[in-house]
């Protein structure tokens, strides 16, 4: 595990499960959730504060699809879930490249070949950079090809944002895809009323797991009670 500090930032992150950060704390305050205690034993990048999503995020429908005229198959790695997800970057052990007292670069280089090409069948190198910094992070992400042809690529990162008591959400978006009971997107429609987010919303007990369209590239966590606000 490695740990950057930057004034009263701390950001804790394990290479060894996911490239994933375990914790980022403002002095007493956490800016991101804290890692689960079974997650920890079990050394899962899922129940930790954020994980890489590489080479792909969110669902494929029954870990199929199809590319340049041809069809393959992923292993399921989510559990009794029927969807492959996320992924192989959340599920693999990074390389610590560079650390310094505010900054970290992790790699990871995927071979599929063997086994491996179940998790993805094309291979490729990722990259990911922490920079910590007294009231802030920038994380990136960036990923190579290593095919000898095209392949498909997507990235993401999913942090976890602490359910505060009076926690508020604010964002833009025009549209939305509402899911099916298998858990993909069905249908897209204008965003609903009581999902408009334009203005800080409470968050309460609301469960939202769905894409939302025409985003400005803006958003705002308040975690009230506490005096942190995150600005993305």
């Amino acid at each position: 595990m490695l740990t950057l500090q930057a004034g009263e930032g701390s950001l804790a992150l394990a290479p060894e499960m996911g490239g994933s950060i375990v914790g980022w704390t403002l002095g007493p305050y956490h800016v991101l959730r804290p890692p689960l205690v079974d997650a920890l034993v079990q050394g899962s990048a899922r129940g930790m504060a954020a994980f890489p999503l590489v080479p792909y995020s969110n669902r494929i429908d029954h870990g199929r699809f199809s590319f340049a005229g041809r069809t393959y198959q992923l292993a399921r790695n989510f559990g009794d879930e029927p969807h492959s997800i996320h992924g192989v970057g959340w599920t693999s052990v990074w390389d610590v490249a560079e650390v310094s007292a505010r900054a970290a670069r992790l790699t990871l280089a995927h071979d599929a070949r063997g086994a491996a090409a179940l998790g993805w069948p094309f291979p490729f190198e990722a990259e990911l950079r922490f920079a910590l910094e007294p009231n802030g992070l920038t994380v990136s992400l960036a990923m190579t090809n290593r095919h000898d042809q095209p392949a498909p690529a997507g990235l993401g990162l999913h942090p976890f944002f602490p359910r505060t008591r009076e926690a508020t959400l604010r964002f833009a978006a025009s549209g939305v895809w509402r899911n099916g009971t298998d858990h993909l997107p069905s249908e897209h429609v204008v965003v609903p009323a009581e999902w408009d987010h334009r203005a800080p919303r409470r968050v309460g007990s609301a469960t939202l797991d769905n894409l939302f369209t025409g985003w400005d590239g803006a958003a705002e966590i308040a975690l009230a009670p506490t005096p942190i606000t995150v600005r993305l």
